[in-house]
């Protein structure tokens, strides 16, 4: 078995002399959370995570946690995104016993990045394959961390692309609506936009019934799949529940 600390160690001194602070700024722009950045070439996280699981491929699975766990807990942006490929390769090791794993994971997010990044190469195929912890993921849409409420959202995304889940995540976004986080917002209208284009209809009722609930933001994202005539039914939809708001409270 590879030694965890020496694999990280040489790691994170590669990435350390690819670190260039002119790209820092521009990249937080795109992350509101201001997660610490490196600054490394486009494209050169991806290809080390890629590098990183040729090394670990026979090892055991306490081995590759033990390494991705080491590169989430730094906090930088391009370490996670480096374990993010790195398991996304390996995702089928995982199975339901990994959720208090998972759990921990998330709570060494630091960006939207890493988080969807994470939900769409690794959590999303894990529960494909051996189910959603329903309780836990409701319980992590109410959590005070940002992450874990966007994670329950977004880890859904398999699932609603093929028209499933869907009761769970309406009543997810029914109950995260009301947040004041725009990262939860446009949470809400991705899943949304994704569902659009495995069941269309869903995601029609659903904007149709929630319209005057929904930010702006969300409803927005939601309709970016949806075609003319399907944008056409819900605006029609909204504008009469507008007119008989109107009538009641003129």
């Amino acid at each position: 078995m590879s030694d965890p600390t020496i694999i990280l160690d040489e790691l994170f001194a590669r990435m350390a002399s690819e670190a260039d602070e002119t790209r820092v700024e521009a990249a937080l722009r795109f992350f509101p959370s201001k997660p610490s950045i490196l600054g490394l070439p486009s494209g050169l996280s991806n290809q080390l995570g890629k590098e990183l699981a040729v090394t670990l491929k026979g090892e055991d699975l306490d081995t590759i946690i033990q390494v991705g766990t080491g590169l989430y807990a730094t906090g930088v942006m391009e370490h996670a995104a480096v374990a993010n490929e790195m398991l996304g390769r390996f995702w089928r090791r995982f199975g339901s016993e990994h959720w208090d794993l998972f759990d921990h994971w998330i709570g060494l997010f630091t960006c939207w990045g890493t988080t969807d990044s994470f939900c769409l190469k690794v959590l999303s195929h894990v529960i494909e394959r051996h189910g959603l912890d329903w309780p836990r993921v409701q319980d992590w849409a109410h959590r005070e961390g940002l992450w874990y409420r966007r994670a329950s959202l977004v880890c859904l995304t398999r699932g609603l692309r093929k028209g499933e889940e869907t009761d769970e995540f309406f009543q997810l976004a029914d109950e995260l609506l009301s947040d004041k986080e725009p990262m939860i917002q446009k949470a809400i209208g991705w899943m949304l936009k994704e569902l659009s284009g495995g069941d269309a209809k869903a995601t029609i009722g659903y904007l149709q019934t929630r319209s005057e609930r929904m930010s702006k933001l969300a409803f927005r994202y939601a309709q970016e799949k949806l075609t003319p005539e399907q944008k056409a039914r819900v605006a029609s939809s909204n504008y009469l529940a507008e007119m008989m708001l109107s009538a009641l409270w003129p």
